[in-house]
């Protein structure tokens, strides 16, 4: 009996030894590993102090160029999609979050103070060498955001960050308005070629049509196309959608461009087919209200066109270049009995 009790309490010594060294090692472990997690912390959280006090910081700086933004995302119709473009970069970035997550934070202090000064030149070059062209002027300073943006990325987070999300600092690119001396000459290239393929489109289907100026005679009924009609809107709407789908979808690099590429002629193509839907409907609809409200409807619903347009172009070039499946031939045999 005292011999079984000695083996059972020696059994228990052993296996309580064992436990013990087990834990001292987990312990040993945990203390290797804690100093370094906590190190971590501090310095995630540093980081992120840093860069919200910088943030506040540029949104002190830049708020007369950022309330100069806005109001005119508020009262221009051609530039109006813009106001849309940094919440869709905030979106981008969000399903892009846990690539970010892994890249390496080595701020890049040389290049990206180089940048940022470059970046406050150009908005000197605004504010003081083209006193004499406010638009200029004020073109310079919105695309300085841009390019401060760009250069305190690089400067708080380093190369390997700035590269991940380089595609989404140049999307940004498209909330900035056009120079007045580029925007007034397009804005009236564009305004004729409206109201000249408006034309063609007409006369394709039937209908008998006489075009003076900007001016569309269809069956005694006169459709002037607006300076507001010319297809800028368009064209800038759908370079934001166009540059939002390639954002996020996960395609050859050369799918991507001819998607930008096709921006341009297919907003064309829909301006076409809009004015070409309001002229006859104006021959149709009476009174002005619904004249109204046809026409504004008809810009509304191109956006969904533009975005059908663009995945439509994903799904061809999907179909042209996947290669077919190779046909196996299957033998099947019957067993006689």
């Amino acid at each position: 009996m005292r011999n079984s009790i000695r083996n059972i309490l020696a059994v228990a010594r052993n296996k309580v030894g064992k436990l013990q060294c087990g834990l001292q090692r987990q312990l040993t472990k945990i203390n290797k590993i804690l100093p370094s997690q906590a190190w971590s912390s501090r310095k995630k959280l540093a980081m992120s102090v840093v860069a919200g006090l910088v943030l506040i910081a540029f949104i002190w700086s830049y708020r007369p160029e950022l309330a100069d933004l806005w109001d005119l995302w508020q009262r221009s119709d051609e530039h109006s999609s813009g106001l849309l473009v940094p919440f869709l970069a905030v979106y981008v970035l969000w399903t892009r979050r846990q690539d970010i997550a892994r890249c390496d934070i080595k701020p890049c202090i040389r290049w990206g103070l180089l940048a940022f000064i470059g970046a406050q030149a150009v908005r000197l070059l605004g504010l003081y060498l083209l006193y004499d062209s406010p638009e200029t002027m004020s073109s310079a300073e919105r695309m300085s955001i841009v390019f401060s943006i760009a250069a305190l990325v690089l400067l708080l987070f380093g190369w390997q960050l700035f590269r991940r999300v380089s595609t989404v600092l140049l999307f940004l690119c498209l909330m900035i308005p056009w120079p007045a001396f580029i925007q007034v000459p397009v804005a009236q290239y564009l305004q004729g070629w409206a109201t000249s393929s408006a034309v063609f489109c007409l006369e394709t289907v039937g209908y008998d049509v006489m075009r003076e100026g900007n001016v569309i005679n269809i069956g005694g009924t006169a459709v002037a196309v607006a300076e507001a009609c010319n297809g800028l809107r368009m064209v800038t709407a759908f370079f934001v959608i166009s540059g939002l789908v390639v954002l996020l979808a996960k395609r050859a690099l050369w799918e991507k461009l001819i998607v930008l590429a096709s921006s341009l002629p297919v907003a064309l193509l829909c301006n076409t087919v809009r004015l070409a839907i309001t002229a006859i409907a104006f021959t149709i609809l009476d009174g002005e209200q619904w004249e109204k409200i046809f026409h504004d409807f008809g810009g509304y619903a191109m956006m969904p066109l533009a975005l059908a347009a663009v995945v439509a172009e994903f799904w061809l070039l999907r179909k042209l270049t996947t290669a077919p499946m190779q046909e196996k031939t299957i033998i099947i045999t019957r067993q006689e009995k």
